[in-house]
């Protein structure tokens, strides 16, 4: 086997594996500034150990990017727990042998196992605030660990890993419910709304996995010019108009006007701080919830 260039591909981790969430492409990148150019899965391993070591002893770690999580003592755990989903965007960067051999790793060490994704189709010709949508749903039904923490302990989770065709249906159920029906808005309280359902079914998620596969308490805003998710008293957006191309043309859904049914954040004047809440920025003052938010 030979070394690969992953701190390249883990800095465009974002345009390579689209539809993670944002704790995933920053956990990337900051492994990404501790490797060497190129590495071997070996070395993975062992950069992955001294990260972790190194949270647990912020602010005296060996790493001086640790301080990029901004960690306390609450977040250590949460950040630690979430970056088993790094296995998946490696997945998508890197051939099956040096993933493979990543994954096996990572299980003896560390205990890590984790659904793997269906890589994306090509072929699609949706428009881009639609594809944005579609992207982050299809990468959050298959953002699973095969366990789940209750109380502290380890159970077994209900997991599903999909076909390629399963997700080819969903992607194409969840693409026509929004722009057949001029979706703008789509929600998870603990089951999915009526559009989220449509896709699930249609990529054989009946309710009983509906409601471990898909994301508690998330809602999903889909403009002309913007695309952006909300869970608790924050927000991030994931996608905006600024990146298009002049040929791409954009779905004629909603216009974000004045006065809109938007849901409103107290921290909205401050972007800096949205961003930070999805590395586990504290913005309630009580960070305890974010060891269970399915999108940290």
């Amino acid at each position: 086997m030979e070394a690969v260039a992953l701190k390249e591909k883990l800095n465009h981790a974002r345009e390579l594996c689209p539809g993670m969430c944002e704790c995933d492409y920053q956990f990337a990148k900051y492994l990404a500034t501790e490797l060497s150019d190129m590495i071997m899965p070996e070395g993975v391993i062992l950069t992955l150990s001294l990260l972790f070591n190194d949270v647990q002893k912020i602010p005296k770690g060996m790493f001086p990017t640790a301080d990029y999580y901004v960690v306390t003592r609450k977040r250590r755990r949460a950040i630690i727990s979430q970056a088993i989903f790094v296995l998946q965007i490696i997945d998508a960067i890197t051939d099956s042998v040096f993933s493979e051999t990543v994954r096996c790793e990572c299980e003896k060490t560390f205990g890590w196992k984790v659904v793997r994704r269906v890589k994306t189709p090509e072929n699609e010709d949706y428009p881009p605030n639609v594809k944005a949508a579609v992207d982050w749903w299809t990468g959050q039904i298959q953002r699973q660990g095969t366990t789940i923490e209750v109380g502290g302990m380890p159970f077994p989770a209900l997991t599903k890993e999909f076909t390629v065709e399963e997700i080819q249906r969903f992607r194409t159920a969840l693409a026509n419910e929004i722009m057949f029906n001029r979706v703008s808005y789509l929600s998870v309280d603990y089951y999915p709304d009526i559009h989220l359902s449509v896709a699930g079914k249609a990529a054989g998620i009946d309710d009983n996995y509906a409601l471990f596969l898909f994301p508690s308490k998330v809602s999903m805003s889909i403009y002309q010019e913007s695309v952006t998710v909300y869970s608790g008293n924050s927000k991030i957006e994931i996608w905006h108009s600024d990146s298009l191309n002049e040929s791409e043309e954009l779905l004629p859904t909603a216009k974000k006007e004045q006065g809109s049914c938007e849901r409103k954040n107290d921290h909205q004047e401050d972007d800096d701080i949205l961003d930070g809440w999805w590395m586990g920025e504290d913005l309630s003052g009580d960070d305890d919830w974010l060891e269970d938010c399915p999108l940290t």
